[in-house]
């Protein structure tokens, strides 16, 4: 049993017949007629009574149809979160970072990118560059920020990219 075959059967079952079927799911009519047979072929039962050139669908076909529907809705519904995912629209976000990106710089853009993302979750948590690097490494944080100059970065399966530089400035008071 595919889905092809579950769509056909559905459509049929909806619309009472084939040749309307194979017009909402453009394709032909032979085509749907063979993915009905191949169905009831692999079921070992017929979904459907022949009579006077239509077809009328058995008692068992009725659940069967209850359960193709369930089965395509739920698939529908998954293609629909898969791509939220992707498009950024659903899910998780795991950050880490060392203390001074998680404390001045990341929140404002985690709010900023949260923006009209209601079904996107973003968490943060502040850890030494490497504890940053040994998290994400082991896959419990999605993203890390690190120091530019992390010396094991080198030995680190992680990718790394430099996505931004910022001066930073001491600022002492002159009696030091």
């Amino acid at each position: 049993m595919n889905l092809k075959q579950l769509r056909a059967f559905r459509e049929v079952m909806l619309t009472g017949s084939v040749s309307k079927a194979a017009q909402n799911l453009l394709r032909t009519q032979p085509s749907i007629s063979s993915q009905i047979a191949s169905l009831e072929a692999e079921l070992g039962l017929k979904l459907f009574e022949r009579r006077r050139g239509r077809l009328h669908p058995v008692p068992e076909a009725h659940y069967l149809l209850q359960e193709s529907q369930r089965i395509i809705d739920g698939l529908s519904r998954t293609e629909r979160t898969m791509k939220s995912i992707r498009d950024l629209d659903r899910g998780a976000i795991r950050m880490v970072a060392m203390p001074g990106p998680s404390v001045f710089l990341l929140p404002d853009m985690i709010s900023r990118f949260a923006k009209g993302r209601e079904d996107v979750r973003v968490s943060l948590i502040t850890r030494s560059s490497e504890q940053v690097q040994r998290l994400v490494s082991v896959q419990q944080y999605d993203l890390g920020l690190v120091d530019l100059g992390f010396p094991d970065m080198e030995k680190s399966p992680l990718v790394d990219h430099d996505i931004m530089t910022f001066r930073c400035v001491c600022a002492l008071h002159r009696s030091d």
